[in-house]
């Protein structure tokens, strides 16, 4: 995933570097908070299609360039954490089985992200800030979480349940608006992001509370809305 994204990023930016002479570019780095939307904040256990996905981090790097004075391009790199909850899980296991108690662990978060590109709109409100808006697709990568659950009946019986990563790339898409404002030679972006993907995963395996292996395909709707601040450097 890393390498498709750097030689990507770097196709793209060799690609569109002729349009340095007429068209203003630029390239920059946003951080913020990545919110789980839909069913991928979902926390319902007897609910198949519940993320249990916690707030986490957002990243965006992008790459734009202007080929009229309202009208642009843009490539984005975008990144998402997102932790389970595992306090709910735990809850949620405890309401569906009374007399026993849970406790979950996850080593590993929600991670998603992708590649997209697509057309953006400028609006300039002065000189130096304007309003954008977005409408990006590309491929989108997604890891699901890994966790152990471990239950423990009110007679002392033990109970476990594994779940280990899996990885899948979908078609994903990515509705953006925000400020940019300028000083000097950098701008201050200011983004809210709604980006969303079906992630797909054919094998998402573990152990079984009868301690047998499965191999099951499970559906992932992971929509988020990522905030973020960051700056660009116009070249």
């Amino acid at each position: 995933m890393k390498k498709v994204i750097i030689i990507t990023t770097f196709l793209f930016i060799t690609a569109f570097a002729g349009f340095g002479q007429t068209a203003r570019q630029h390239i920059g780095l946003s951080v913020g908070a990545s919110i789980p939307l839909k069913d991928f904040s979902k926390m319902i256990l007897a609910d198949s299609t519940s993320g249990f996905a916690k707030t986490g981090t957002g990243i965006n790097v992008v790459y734009a360039f202007r080929a009229g004075h309202n009208l642009g391009f843009q490539l984005n790199v975008s990144f998402n954490s997102n932790k389970l909850d595992i306090q709910k899980l735990a809850l949620e296991g405890e309401e569906a089985n009374p007399g026993t108690s849970f406790s979950v662990e996850s080593r590993n978060p929600w991670t998603s992200g992708g590649i997209l590109f697509g057309p953006y709109l400028r609006f300039p409100i002065t000189y130096s800030l304007s309003f954008d808006v977005k409408g990006l697709i590309g491929i989108y990568g997604a890891y699901s979480p890994q966790f152990t659950i471990r239950g423990t009946k009110d007679n002392g019986d033990k109970l476990e349940y594994y779940r280990y990563a899996a990885k899948t790339y979908n078609l994903g898409f990515n509705l953006g608006a925000g400020f940019k404002y300028r000083i000097n030679d950098y701008y201050i972006l200011l983004f809210g992001d709604y980006a969303g993907a079906k992630a797909t995963f054919d094998h998402v395996t573990g152990i079984g509370w009868d301690n047998k292996s499965y191999d099951i395909p499970v559906v992932q709707n992971i929509n988020s809305l990522r905030i973020t601040i960051g700056f660009a450097y116009i070249l």
